[in-house]
């Protein structure tokens, strides 16, 4: 997605782009914990700028709204340009809205679908947790035709033998 950002025409909105990206590859790099902490508010910042940098570039493209930043603004259209607001043809519209559009489509379906498998894979105390609980033992199944015989004196033999064949859950 970078890559796709990166070969396009340098705007402001997408420089903020990639200092977000820098945020969170240096968070990762210096604090793991403070990274896995923030990620969730991370994700949604991303996607709270990627619905305000489309909204803004659809509604820039109407008259009436071009015409109000320039007023409310006091900027020039050289200075909006670079900010990433001017006229497209609707092939241009398209393109220019396009890479928003999938970057904010793909950060949901990571939050939605994939962020809380992460933030367990990625959880520095479950192998601590997994050691605390005790070693599992290998479980060996037993095939319910197998022919015993239980008498009475090797009732918790056999017992303490059934205990050992029982699978213990994760």
């Amino acid at each position: 997605m970078l890559l796709v950002i990166s070969l396009q025409e340098v705007v402001v909105y997408r420089i903020i782009y990639m200092i977000l990206f820098l945020l969170f590859v240096l968070t990762f790099q210096f604090a793991f914990t403070f990274w896995r902490v923030t990620m969730r508010l991370f994700w949604w910042l991303v996607i709270l700028y990627s619905m305000l940098v489309l909204i803004i570039l659809y509604t820039y493209q109407f008259d009436n709204v071009a015409e109000a930043w320039r007023n409310t603004t006091k900027l020039s259209d050289d200075t909006l340009a670079d900010i990433g607001l001017e006229h497209f043809d609707t092939k241009g519209l398209f393109i220019r809205l396009l890479t928003p559009t999938c970057f904010l489509i793909l950060v949901i379906l990571q939050v939605h679908y994939f962020h809380q498998p992460f933030m367990q894979l990625s959880d520095i105390n479950r192998y601590k947790k997994a050691e605390m609980e005790g070693p599992t033992t290998p479980v060996l199944p037993v095939s319910p035709g197998s022919h015993t015989t239980v008498t009475q004196g090797s009732m918790d033999a056999n017992k303490k033998k059934s205990n050992f064949f029982m699978l213990k859950k994760f």
